[in-house]
């Protein structure tokens, strides 16, 4: 019997198209590729996402009910095996096209907890690029990845922090990393 490919979903939390967490991005789905992992992969800030209304519709039906590219986004989220999450960091954060993304992500909340406890659990992956070289600057960014990936039944199961540019020294280290998570996965 054939072994199935793994699928990955990167998520590129940029708005800055020709920045480092663009670039480390890229070199992660060479890695995939190389790898023989499916890949599929969202922009975010070229998406259109509209911020949560909070009005709960999604506990009631565990789907939302604004009509945007979350939609499409849902789905993806489901059918992928391993998430990486690559972003730079806006204010010790993520950049508010990915908090608006993660706060819509409540649905998966809902239907965890309230429609579907058999949802399919994942693997998550966190790249961040910081320009500061400041001991805690990642903190805020890894507590509110953590609490996404909780959200979305996915298992936190590594990380690469950066400062500056992406350079070798940098492709060396995360192409370890990213084979070490697959060989454990696979």
């Amino acid at each position: 019997m054939e072994k199935k490919a793994l699928k990955a979903l990167v998520l590129y939390a940029s708005p800055n198209e020709k920045g480092t967490s663009y670039e480390a991005g890229n070199f992660v789905c060479s890695v995939l590729k190389k790898n023989g992992i499916q890949i599929r992969t969202v922009h975010i800030a070229r998406s259109r996402i509209s911020p949560c209304l909070g009005k709960r519709a999604c506990r009631e039906r565990a789907f939302c009910i604004q009509k945007d590219d979350m939609q499409k986004y849902y789905k993806e989220i489901k059918r992928s095996d391993i998430i990486f999450l690559v972003t730079p960091i806006y204010f010790y954060s993520v950049p508010s096209q990915m908090k608006a993304f993660i706060d819509r992500c409540q649905v998966f909340w809902e239907e965890k907890y309230y429609k579907d406890p058999n949802v399919r659990e994942k693997t998550g992956f966190l790249i961040v690029c910081g320009e500061m070289r400041r001991k805690d600057m990642f903190d805020c960014v890894e507590k509110v990845v953590r609490i996404f990936y909780r959200t979305i039944k996915t298992a936190f199961a590594g990380k690469y922090y950066f400062s500056g540019d992406f350079n070798k020294k940098s492709s060396v280290i995360l192409e370890k990393r990213v084979n070490k998570l697959l060989l454990k996965i696979s």
